[in-house]
This record gives C-alpha cells, structure tokens and sequence, in this order.
C-alpha cells in the first residue's frame, strides 16, 4: 500500500467508528480557538502545510463528528477542521482526542490530513 491509501484506509476506520460513539452531554471543544483545532493547526505548520498568514481563522470552521464518554468525564471526540486559506481554498482534517467537561485537552490531538473528498 502506498502513502495515499493508508490515509484512506485511517479515514474509512474513523468513520466506520462514528455509529459507536453516542453524543451525549459531552464537552464543547469545538471552536476554532479550542484544544482540537489549535494543535491540528500546530502539527499543519510544523509539517510545513499551513502558515499563519495563509488562514482566515475567521472564516474556518469546526463541526463535532462524535463524542463518546469512555470514563466517568473523560470523553473521546472526533472533530472535522476546515481552515479557509486566505486565498479561497482550504484544507480540511479530522481530529481525535479525549476531553472533559472542564478540560478539552485531556491528552494530545491525532490528527488526519483529508487528501480528497469524494462525492457530495
């Protein structure tokens, strides 16, 4: 397999997975300042994808996929980010993390770079 259709194959799982989790009273974590988004942002610059200057931080956009209690106030979440670049187009990654109601960076942030969408 090559790079491509592992990411693909990580992609299918994730939201193979998403039925399993229940949305409960979980924690908001999803704005674009929040925990989820921030260190999806920070890996993206460190692997040189993204820069501050290139995204309107304004206009990008977190959208909660799943949150499921795993213990009692430890919640697993996955979010989808969409940061709209400055110059119309825009990357777009899905991120898993655990979060409670008080904390939404209960631990580090894995983050899935969507190399394409597929259908509407």
């Amino acid at each position: 397999m090559n790079k491509p259709d592992i990411k693909k194959c990580l992609i299918c799982i994730l939201f193979g997975m998403l039925p399993l989790f229940a949305n409960a009273s979980s924690p908001e974590c999803d704005g674009i300042e929040n925990w989820p988004a921030s260190m999806a942002f920070v890996q993206l610059k460190n692997q040189n994808i993204l820069t501050n200057s290139q995204v309107d931080f304004k206009n990008s956009k977190v959208k909660l996929l799943a949150s499921q209690e795993l213990t009692e106030d430890i919640y697993i979440q996955v979010h989808e980010v969409q940061f709209i670049k400055t110059d119309g187009s825009h990357i777009t990654v899905i991120t898993e993390n655990r979060a409670s109601v008080f904390e939404c960076s209960e631990g580090p942030v894995k983050v899935y770079l969507v190399s394409q969408i597929l259908g509407g």
